[in-house]
């Protein structure tokens, strides 16, 4: 877990090496932030033997929205600026990222166990650098690929060493 969250770290980028301004705070909260994440998988896990994947992630996005609503009530931008462009966007955020996502993890997290599908969420900051590349022409510097490197090796391992375990008993 170190060598990943090493991995993870050389990922991100310069950035680290450079904690003033507050970037201390953001990374402390993405960790907080990841942490959280982790404790949800495995209590998704818990539940999912005893209720249907679909009920559960109905129920758990249910609650979110409700938790969320007085945030959400007070933060509302003025719907006369909104474009029907941002709203497309938001309604696909909403649908596609939040709702047929969210289930199709629930999913997963039932069929793999928490455990693979935590080593799974290390593999984001690769991810949003590989589409960082594609999609808004940002660069990798060499720390940046031996991390994503250290990432998905060590994600192999976990993988592998779990599998091997779980053929022993």
């Amino acid at each position: 877990m170190a060598v990943c969250i090493g991995g993870i770290m050389l990922t991100i980028g310069n950035d680290m090496f450079n904690l003033g301004g507050g970037t201390l705070i953001g990374y402390l909260m993405c960790f907080g932030a990841v942490s959280v994440w982790l404790i949800y998988l495995f209590v998704t896990e818990f539940v999912s033997g005893s209720y249907d994947s679909t009920l559960i992630a109905f129920y758990q996005t249910a609650i979110a929205a409700i938790i969320t609503l007085p945030y959400t009530a007070t933060h509302m931008p003025d719907f006369s600026a909104m474009e029907p462009k941002v709203l497309a966007e938001l309604l696909y955020l909403g649908v596609i990222s939040e709702g047929v996502c969210f289930m199709i993890e629930v999913k997963g997290i039932q069929k793999l166990g928490p455990t693979v599908s935590g080593v799974y969420s290390n593999f984001l900051p690769v991810t949003t650098a590989i589409f960082g590349v594609i999609m808004l022409g940002q660069g990798l510097g060499i720390l940046q690929c031996i991390g994503g490197i250290i990432v998905i090796v060590s994600g192999c391992v976990v993988i592998r060493e779990k599998d091997r375990l779980e053929r022993l008993q």
